[in-house]
């Protein structure tokens, strides 16, 4: 999305207003306008990198899947698209590109272990990641949280 100070569903068309506002008030001079503007803007861009970082951790690492077996990397979130790679049962340092699916918080604080498991059958989390050079998507969840820094 483009922020620009025209668009009025946009923080910057609210900060324009408020800044364009004090410039042509009388009782406001000098640098106020500016440093309620200045204020203001880092009211609403620092909560966006702090929320920035909220989406997972950088990387995971492979869970319950059997010594013996891999975990498949496919072009889309879907078991049935192509298969591009595959991680071993002890994968590590599989960097996170984002999840899609699975819970919200509402459904994962509100329903039922029966309920969820329902819900996950429906709607099952698939990440996409990449490892060792090969990008696609997993299954959500055979993946947990992996070491942080990894040390590939």
């Amino acid at each position: 999305m483009v922020y620009n100070c025209n668009n009025p569903v946009t923080p910057l068309y609210f900060v324009y207003g408020i800044l364009f506002q004090h410039s042509q008030d009388n009782r406001v001079s000098g640098k106020q306008p500016m440093k309620t503007g200045l204020v203001l803007l880092c009211l609403i861009v620092i909560p966006g990198i702090v929320f920035a970082d909220a989406d997972g951790p950088d990387y995971w690492e492979v869970r319950d899947v059997a010594a013996d077996d891999v975990l498949n990397i496919r072009t889309e979130a879907d078991w049935r698209s192509e298969k591009v790679g595959e991680i071993p049962a002890d994968g590590r340092c599989i960097k996170n590109l984002g999840c899609v699916g699975g819970l919200t918080f509402d459904e994962f604080r509100t329903l039922s272990d029966a309920e969820q498991q329902k819900m996950l059958k429906k709607r099952p989390r698939w990440c996409e990641i990449e490892y060792h050079g090969v990008r696609g998507w997993v299954a959500g969840r055979y993946l947990r949280e992996g070491e942080v820094p990894c040390d590939q």
